[in-house]
């Protein structure tokens, strides 16, 4: 073959090349998402399988432990469906370091979830305290016993799970693709969105919950691209939702696993649209907003140098070139 044949024919492969990669040579953030949901559908259908088969207690009026047990492991099952196609894609498709999907171990990782996990205590105990010292809401404490504590604890596993599974669905692969094909906000928002429609199944779900919803999606959009990792989101999620349900009581009345809680949570008849959680979500909603504005203002919530440097690899947005800030 000739030197000028073989110049048309890589012309002319050039302009398939493209399709599926950008000019730093990534996978276009469209093929990455579409590569991770067929991935992860598929994996989750054949975990799936062996979860129905063998592994989930069956039969009526469970006990407690029972509920929890069934809980950890679909969950268990769904944080495997998400958190495998992520590395696998990272590390064999985009070739790019695993660490990436947002939960590497480095210096400063276990600062950052303990940050979080403070973070979601406070939040959490301001709003419980105004509910109760503006008259919206009552808490009466159930007593302290080595059952509850173990019960607390069994909660605690089950959360930190369900959590991690979140975050990594809704703030890992597929958020993080999408903003490096459009920007941080539009992947905020679109994600922020479908984080309140995943939580329509709950329960006693209102659209002031579904509102609040999407709220704590947009707070914990904004930590994971402060930090450009998962730790920080993950501590918030998990103690947020065991300081307001196993410990305060809140929700476990409608919760399909939990039964017991440390406090009863009798919220006031206010005769509003939404029943009478609506105050206490436009409460948390409110505090959450205030807090976001906080952490994008701040400068101490930020990247560890671990990776501020790995990130400096790639695009942040559409159009940029690696390095650039968002």
């Amino acid at each position: 073959m000739t030197t000028s044949s073989i110049e048309n024919n890589n012309r002319s492969m050039k302009p398939i090349t493209t399709i599926f990669k950008n000019r730093f040579g990534h996978f276009r953030a469209g093929w990455r998402i579409f590569f991770y949901i067929a991935f992860a559908v598929v994996l989750l259908k054949l975990l799936d399988l062996l979860g129905n088969s063998f592994l989930l207690v069956r039969g009526e009026n469970l006990s407690d432990y029972s509920l929890l047990l069934n809980r950890f492991v679909s969950k268990s099952i769904r944080l495997l469906s998400v958190f495998i196609p992520g590395i696998v894609l990272l590390k064999w498709v985009d070739r790019r370091p695993v660490s990436l999907l947002g939960t590497g171990c480095y210096k400063g990782s276990l600062r950052e979830l303990s940050t979080g996990m403070l973070m979601g205590l406070f939040t959490g105990t301001v709003c419980v305290l105004i509910l109760r010292l503006t008259g919206w809401a009552s808490f009466s404490f159930n007593g302290f016993s080595m059952p509850i504590l173990l019960y607390l604890l069994a909660c605690l596993v089950v959360l930190v799970v369900s959590a991690s599974y979140e975050e990594i669905l809704f703030r890992g692969y597929i958020f993080q693709s999408l903003i490096e094909g459009t920007n941080f906000w539009i992947a905020v928002v679109v994600f922020s969105l479908l984080f309140g429609a995943g939580h329509m199944g709950n329960v006693g779900v209102t659209v002031f919950t579904i509102a609040f919803t999407v709220i704590a999606g947009v707070f914990l959009g904004v930590i994971y691209f402060k930090t450009r990792a998962l730790w920080m989101c993950i501590g918030v999620h998990f103690i947020w939702n065991w300081t307001m349900g196993p410990i305060f009581g809140m929700g476990v009345s409608d919760s399909k696993f939990l039964r017991r809680s440390l406090f009863s949570y009798n919220p006031w008849e206010s005769g509003f649209i939404g029943g009478p959680d609506t105050i206490s979500e436009i409460i948390q909603g409110v505090v959450l907003i205030a807090l976001t504005i906080y952490i994008w203002k701040v400068n101490w919530v930020k990247p560890a140098e671990y990776n501020r440097k790995l990130w400096a690899k790639y695009p942040a947005r559409y159009g940029a070139e690696p390095g650039m800030s968002e």
